[in-house]
């Protein structure tokens, strides 16, 4: 051995040949992963740009023509027409018999030349029409006449009406028919100074 050569390179000066070189050692394990920093802030956001102006209204179009007028419908009826209530009309006794004639007028005149025994109606109301009367009697200014008042004329409570028995005296008699003159409704008014 050469003095002061290593043993190493001491081995290949005497001849030895080159040992075989070992196996490569096994990769150490993978450290763990390092955490994930905090992520950074928001930016800010950016303005909001300016709305544009509104564009002009369009022109309003043509007004379509117009429709037809409907046909006009049926005029009504006429009512029928009342009788005057103006007209005025004399009665006179025959016999001692009064006729009142309903087609002339509503208001009658009565003077008391005679005692009257009997009223009569013609043309009376027709069926579905009423009438009212009203009946100016006067009192004979010399004597006292007397008045028999038809049994179709009904009075309030039943107690029949008796004219004035003082000379020149004036009764009113008011008279309703609502069934042709088979009954009236009467009330009557004694004495009118």
């Amino acid at each position: 051995m050469t003095a002061g050569v290593p043993l190493a390179q001491a081995l290949p000066l005497l001849g030895g040949g080159a040992g075989a070189q070992g196996p490569q050692g096994a990769a150490g394990a993978q450290g763990p992963q390092g955490p994930q920093g905090p992520q950074g802030s928001t930016g800010p956001q950016g303005i909001v740009g300016a709305q544009g102006s509104t564009g002009p209204q369009g022109v309003v179009g043509a007004q379509g023509p117009q429709g037809a007028a409907g046909a006009q419908g049926p005029q009504g009826a006429q009512g029928a027409q009342g009788t005057a209530n103006t007209a005025e009309s004399v009665l006179t006794i025959s016999s001692g018999v009064v006729n009142i004639d309903c087609s002339l007028a509503d208001f009658y005149t009565l003077a008391m030349s005679n005692n009257v025994t009997s009223i009569t109606f013609t043309n009376l109301p027709a069926a579905g029409h009423a009438q009212t009367i009203m009946i100016q009697i006067t009192q004979n200014a010399s004597a006292a006449k007397t008045l028999v008042f038809p049994a179709s004329f009904k009075w309030p409570g039943g107690t029949t009406g008796v004219i004035s028995s003082t000379l020149s005296a004036i009764d009113l008699v008011a008279a309703s028919t609502f069934d042709q003159g088979t009954t009236w409704q009467v009330n009557m008014s004694n004495a009118y100074a």
